[in-house]
């Protein structure tokens, strides 16, 4: 008995639960800094070479709008709220469009480098913060999970 499942463990058969993958995360550079957003909450990633119209009169951390399939959605560069230095754009910028209780939101990144698989035992036991909604480890690096609620919220107030 244990040798059939261990056979069938081996041929992958039966499903490790320590290495299920739990939920997947996009990651995003701002500068040195790197977040994560679910992929869940991704409605698509666009170049920059899209048209943004300014907003007279918005605040600085508005870049504008963008109209994405007739739907007007605010674009954000969220290194405000995080006290970065703007940087130049770079041909890896791109813009994260979320949604969140179907609404949308775009968030400048620096880069939106890649799709990270995040199985349970990588959420990090650390209180969530500011935009955060938790952290998780991975390769022994803490990156936050942006709070999109958060950011719509934020971005509503200010």
């Amino acid at each position: 008995m244990l040798k059939d499942q261990l056979l069938k463990k081996v041929k992958g058969e039966i499903e490790d639960p320590e290495e299920r993958i739990v939920a997947r995360y996009l990651l995003c550079k701002l500068s040195d800094y790197s977040f994560l957003i679910n992929v869940n909450e991704i409605k698509e990633i666009i170049d920059l070479d899209r048209t943004i119209e300014s907003v007279p009169g918005a605040e600085s951390h508005v870049l504008g709008v963008a109209n994405l399939r007739s739907e007007i959605v605010p674009i954000i560069d969220i290194r405000v709220e995080f006290g970065i230095d703007t940087v130049k754009k770079t041909g890896l910028s791109r813009y994260v469009i979320t949604e969140t209780d179907n609404e949308y939101i775009g968030l400048l990144a620096d880069e939106a480098a890649q799709i990270i698989n995040v199985r349970e035992q990588d959420y990090a036991d650390k209180k969530a913060e500011g935009l955060f909604s938790g952290f998780i480890n991975i390769d022994e690096e803490l990156y936050g999970i942006l709070d999109i609620n958060k950011v719509f919220i934020n971005f509503r107030m200010s």
